[in-house]
Formats: C-alpha cells, structure tokens, sequence
C-alpha cells in the first residue's frame, strides 16, 4: 500500500495543491451523509489494530468504529489519525451505506477523498450520489515484448455532460500520455512495458464543467473541476 501511496506523488504534486479545496467544498455538497465526512474528526472512539511502522513518526492501523447499539458502524486503514486507502461505513441495520477511498497527500501529512460509492439498503449503486471508476487490464502478468491492454470507465461521473481527460503516466517514461474526450466516459490505452518486474500505471482522470453562456476561450471558462487518482500494478516476466 505504501509503495502504491510514493508511486501517486507524481500525479498528486502537480495537480493536487490547485485542487484540494475546491474538492473538499463540492465533496461536502454531494456525499450520501454527512456523518461519514465527521466520522474521523476524533469524536468517537475507535477499536484498532496495530499493522506497522511508516513513514517514520506514523503508524498504519486497521480501525473498526461501533455504534452505541453495538454494531459496525465504519471500518478501514489509518496512517497516524488519517484514513487511507478504502474504507466501509455501514447503517445501523448492518447494511453498507457507503464505500470511500482516501489518499494520502505528500507534504501535507493527511489524506483526502479521491472516490465515493453509495449503496441503497438493497446493496444497489446509488449512482448519482457516487463518483468512481473501475479499471480493467486483460492480465496483470505479460511477457516482455508484449502490451498491456488498458480500459479506464469513469462509471460515476461527477457531473453529467462533463468534459473528461484521462492523463497517464507510465514507468520510464518522462512525458504524460494524455487523451481528451469530451462526455464520453471510457478510455482504452495499450502499452508495451521496457522491462520485467513490477512496474505501475498512474492514472488521473479530470472532470470540467464550463460556462457555455458566452464564447470565451475554454480556460477562461471552467466553472468546476474534479480529479479522480488511481494506479493499476502489473508484472512483466521475462521471455
């Protein structure tokens, strides 16, 4: 997990600091209840399992959170007091109300959402209140001197009718991959890797909204914009 977190540092540098505000404010405004945004403030009490030492001064933990009836109220990983990775928060009837992924910002010492997903008490996606994406790969172990075959859907957009930009950046090489779509919802991306091991794509995709009130240039324009991060690892064995 920590290695995944070091491998995000690119992406999240350039693009993260310009943006963190802006998501906190849109986030507050389109989430599926308000108490999972307050449920790591340090209010409640929270049972949790030491895993190891990271990052020197912090520790990773796995914490289970009850309500006072005694049932699971939200469960997941910590680094120090700040949620990472995926994390369940559950009604009290048992049922998962809602799955959300934090990451963790370099530099800044704490985590942010990067995605949602609200579940009905039937277990259905309650799709315009989520903002995810799924990533698919044929097969997470290839041959050197074959491709990896990339599909990215961004299956909960944000917004509807948004433009989307898929950005990649991939092991070895210096420069970012960029694929602009406007609406549409999917990206396929094929790569041959250079060597064997394991190496990691790094994906972000943006979101924009603009005023198409007036005619403007487009950076003049954009009213809302919102970044999804996610990396997919792989191995490349030799021939």
């Amino acid at each position: 997990m920590l290695v995944r977190i070091n491998q995000l540092l690119y992406l999240v540098n350039i693009q993260m600091n310009n943006y963190l505000l802006l998501i906190f404010v849109l986030l507050l405004t389109h989430s599926c209840s308000n108490e999972q945004e307050n449920s790591y403030t340090g209010q409640h009490s929270k049972d949790c399992s030491y895993i190891k030492k990271v990052m020197d001064t912090l520790e990773l933990k796995y914490c289970k959170e009850y309500f006072e009836i005694g049932a699971l109220k939200s469960e997941g990983k910590f680094v120090g007091d700040f949620p990472v990775d995926w994390h369940k928060f559950y009604r009290e009837s048992g049922t998962l109300e809602t799955e959300i992924e934090y990451i963790w910002i370099p530099g800044r010492q704490k985590s942010e959402i990067n995605q949602r997903i609200c579940y009905s008490e039937n277990g259905d996606t309650i799709k315009e209140q989520s903002n995810f994406c799924k990533i698919k790969v044929k097969s997470d172990t290839i041959t050197l001197g074959e491709e990896i075959n990339t599909e990215i859907e961004l299956t909960c957009p944000y917004w509807e009718n948004s433009r989307i930009e898929f950005n990649f950046k991939i092991p070895h090489d210096s420069l970012y991959t960029r694929q602009i779509y406007t609406g549409k919802r999917y990206c396929k991306y094929d790569y041959k890797p250079k060597d064997t091991g394991t190496n990691t794509i790094i994906l972000s995709i943006n979101e924009f909204v603009y005023d198409t009130s007036n005619y403007l240039p487009d950076s003049m324009k954009t009213v809302s914009e919102r970044v999804i991060y996610l990396d997919y690892e792989y191995y490349v064995k030799k021939q």
